[in-house]
């Protein structure tokens, strides 16, 4: 028999063999390799049974794209329809082809139709394992069976019964309550869906229930397991003095924090020196969490399995225990924390001329934050600038420092589309109370550049010598989207397009301030990619730099504790750990898309609530979006809603998908994206979320 580090070896060399072949005769394989063909079937036989490879008919076994399958976890629209996201296009399953399977659920799916619009297959297999967990409201009566309604995070909702609850649990459960189930038994031909209640919410209208709900809908839980909690307990929460004694320390120099005002998990900090020869020395010190949650470890492992912290609205679903991220993984102010610093030296043209790693200690000297910052280098507040006096200095040649260097990122094709991100106040009964737009000033744009310099620095440490890296990658957008978009520049004047982010940037700021403007952004934003995370460095297309990677926020996202390890394996002071980089990468972007997704359905929620209360009211705001059934209108505070295109009653409009823009019969008048428009708002909910608005005051100006 095989021991365990053999059989992983064995299998990620089978899997790479088979890669790159497209199929082969496993029997015949490893009967050469000397291995004995019983235990080599259960290895098979697991590739197969988890997805990772498919048995053709002829008995080989093969790669999925070789034999025109694809696996991934499937997206289930409102409509039924779903789609599987894959590097090489997502493929889209009608509804009949679901095979009963559940959002977020891992498919096995085959691809049974190519056409240019893309790839549409069925479910062969599904292979995630039950119970499935979701959020749903619950029913009873005394003629009836209880049951839950899952109001599944896209699909239609489904009715799953439970068996009859004990008496003292059904008096607990109150019929319309939110709860969490486990769904233990598919729906059949024959036979219902059947679970169990393992979660009581509340009523939808109660205080934090709705946030509460989402989190629940996508697995999202502050609480960690009972064995993580306890290993995260046995870690001290002051530096150990023999381990300073391997460090170097850093108590010396200045160095500091600069986040949000309500951020508890600071896990960067900040140094600026001008050297003799009048060059810049930025330190950029990140706190080493590799220290403390190591490889194999339960802390590892859930970390692994949560891939980042959650954001919502007002709290936050953390990737690591509180008495680490908060605690003694946090750089806060006045105690000495573990770090792994990084020191660039840079001309005044913004050019990395020498880079140094080591693992040190620091002392922050100060807990800094955005309003305070921009009130020094924008405001020249003097109370501030007593306050700070010892760093007053620091701070105003950090400003210059990240001027150049967003100057020199800007002149090698830096694309900023200047998304705006929304800020909910919230007040005690989580309601919201304001929605404003995120502004992003000196203080913001100063951390974020030095961390994009940072990130960039040790991601060219490994592309230079090829060695095994998991990247930050943005590659070359759409080429369809990139067609109809210089389809649309070509009526501005931009002709023989080969569009390279330097050639997209100067279109972008060639646009500013004239007609078209929010037009070309908009559809310049969808031919975007999304940037993921992948084992191959493709670039960073929209940062225009050659390599980039995520190293600056090991305790809020997988990814990066991952690359401190590489790094700290390269510089020589920890061992080499063995890692699938591939799986890290899949798992880390599946993560990071559950979280996006669980922030913004709870934004749009909150936004609904918000406007619920402004039912009536003429509001101006620009077109976002442009369907045969309607616009969608975004207002300045981020909030979008839809109006149907029947609510437009001074002429009778029809789509012209190829222009994205609707065209009046008798006026000719055009609504295109970008239009500014005034609507009012005729109907907010917050369960669906859905806004809707009514035209009232469409423009009459054409922006061509």
């Amino acid at each position: 028999m095989l021991d365990r580090e053999r059989k992983e070896k064995l299998k990620e060399a089978f899997l790479a063999l088979v890669e790159k072949k497209g199929s082969i005769d496993a029997h015949v394989y490893f009967l050469q390799q000397g291995i004995d063909w019983e235990s080599a079937q259960q290895l098979v036989k697991s590739c197969v049974k988890a997805g990772e490879l498919v048995r053709l008919k002829n008995g080989k076994i093969a790669a999925l794209d070789y034999a025109g399958f694809v696996c991934g976890p499937i997206e289930i629209k409102k409509d039924g329809f779903g789609f599987v996201r894959a590097e090489k296009g997502d493929v889209f399953i009608p509804e009949k082809y679901m095979l009963g399977a559940l959002q977020g659920e891992k498919v096995l799916v085959k691809v049974v139709k190519y056409s240019r619009k893309g790839r549409e297959g069925r479910v062969e297999r599904i292979l995630s394992r039950l119970p499935y967990r979701a959020v749903g409201r619950y029913f009873a009566s005394k003629k009836r069976r209880p049951f839950v309604l899952l109001e599944q995070v896209g699909g239609n909702p489904k009715k799953v019964f439970l068996a009859m609850p004990e008496k003292k649990e059904k008096k607990r459960i109150r019929n319309g309550e939110m709860v969490v189930l486990d769904l233990y038994k598919r729906e059949t031909s024959k036979h219902p869906a059947e679970g169990k209640i393992i979660e009581i919410l509340g009523k939808e209208n109660e205080p934090g229930v709705d946030i509460l709900s989402i989190a629940r809908a996508y697995g999202l839980y502050a609480q960690f397991p009972q064995k993580v909690e306890k290993e995260a307990a046995r870690i001290e929460q002051t530096v150990d003095k023999e381990e300073l004694a391997k460090r170097e320390l850093l108590f010396d120099r200045k160095i500091f924090t600069i986040d949000g005002v309500d951020a508890k998990d600071l896990d960067d900090a900040v140094s600026l020196e001008i050297t003799k020869k009048g060059t810049y020395l930025l330190g950029v010190h990140i706190a080493d969490v590799s220290h403390y949650v190591h490889p194999g470890s339960f802390l590892d492992e859930e970390a692994f399995k949560r891939g980042t912290s959650v954001y919502l609205v007002d709290q936050v679903v953390p990737m690591l225990p509180t008495n680490l991220s908060n605690g003694i993984c946090s750089l806060n102010e006045g105690v000495i924390r573990l770090t792994v610093s990084c020191f660039i030296e840079i001309d005044r043209q913004g050019k990395v001329i020498s880079r140094r790693f080591c693992n040190s200690a620091i002392r922050s000297c100060h807990r800094l934050n955005y309003d305070e910052v921009n009130q020094l280098l924008e405001e020249h507040d003097p109370q501030v600038a007593k306050q700070y006096a010892d760093i007053a200095d620091v701070l105003t040649h950090m400003a210059k420092l990240a001027e150049v260097l967003q100057k020199k990122r800007h002149a090698e094709g830096n694309i900023d589309f200047d998304i705006p991100e929304a800020k909910i106040y919230l007040d005690e009964k989580k309601r919201p109370l304001e929605i404003k737009k995120r502004v992003q000033r000196t203080a913001e744009k100063l951390i974020e550049e030095f961390m994009i310099c940072c990130n960039n620095t040790v991601a060219e440490i490994f592309s230079a010598d090829k060695s095994p890296f998991l990247y930050r990658i943005h590659d070359y957008p759409d080429q369809q989207k990139l067609e109809a978009l210089s389809f649309v520049l070509s009526n501005f004047g931009y002709r023989n397009l080969h569009i390279t982010n330097k050639q997209l940037q100067k279109i972008l700021e060639d646009c500013t301030g004239k007609a078209e403007e929010h037009l070309i952004k908009i559809l310049a934003l969808r031919a975007m990619k999304k940037a993921v995370y992948s084992r191959e460095n493709h670039g960073h297309f929209g940062l225009g730099l050659e390599a980039y990677t995520h190293f600056t926020s090991p305790i809020r996202r997988y990814p990066d504790l991952i690359v401190h390890r590489l790094l700290k394996a390269k510089m020589g002071t920890t061992y080499q750990a063995d890692y699938s980089l591939t799986q890290i990468a899949a798992q880390a972007n599946l993560t990071e898309r559950r979280a996006m997704e669980a922030e913004r359905k709870i934004d749009d929620i909150k936004k609904a609530e918000y406007m619920s209360r402004h039912i009536g009211e003429i509001f101006t705001g620009r077109v976002s979006g442009v369907t045969a059934y309607g616009i969608y209108i975004e207002l300045d505070n981020t909030v979008e809603g839809f109006l149907p295109i029947e609510s437009l009653r001074d002429d009778r409009y029809n789509y012209r998908e190829e222009q994205y823009c609707l065209v009046g019969n008798r006026s000719g008048r055009k609504i295109r994206l970008g239009d500014e428009i005034q609507a009012r708002l005729i109907s907010a909910d917050k369960n669906i979320p859905k806004i809707e608005f009514f035209g009232i005051n469409i423009p009459k100006k054409q922006n061509i």
